[in-house]
């Protein structure tokens, strides 16, 4: 069985992701730290948090898309 903490721990330290982080991936850059924002922004909803009327990402307030 394969451990998460161990294979994210490999993938972190591994030089793939020292690549991203030194700017060789800018896009992929980009777009781990949309997944990130979106993953958080998931978690903060999911223990009752509250977003913002005005959104630059068009979420409105308290809308899940579990509706």
């Amino acid at each position: 069985m394969l451990d998460f903490e161990k294979a994210f721990g490999d993938f972190v330290e591994g030089e793939e992701y020292d690549r991203m982080e030194n700017g060789e991936y800018e896009r992929l850059k980009e777009v781990v730290f949309a997944m990130l924002r979106t993953a958080y922004r998931a978690g903060w909803v999911a223990m009752g948090g509250t977003l913002a009327e005005s959104r630059a990402d068009g979420i409105e307030a308290g809308a899940t898309g579990m509706e």
